[in-house]
């Protein structure tokens, strides 16, 4: 359905802003939990600058990882594959 029926042609782009919104929530409950983070947010202008820093890292990871993710169901359910 996300791919539009080409299952055997998706790619990355695929995931959408999902590891975004993960990062980003996993940076905000972490800034409430974790004292640096807390501080840092209240530093001006560069703390939140340097928080946004993270979610961004951290989207990259999160991509990564629902990226082999999505590779690995699409292989085991071996869709694109020829008979």
């Amino acid at each position: 359905m996300f791919s539009g029926g080409a299952l055997g042609q998706m790619s990355v782009v695929a995931l959408g802003i999902m590891p975004y919104i993960s990062a980003s929530s996993f940076w905000s409950f972490l800034t409430v939990v974790v004292p640096y983070l807390e501080k840092l947010k209240k530093e001006g202008e560069q703390g939140p600058k340097k928080i946004i820093q993270y979610t961004r890292y951290g989207t990259v990871i999160l991509s990564m990882i629902q990226g082999f993710g999505i590779a690995i169901g699409i292989e085991r359910h071996g869709v694109g594959q020829t008979l």
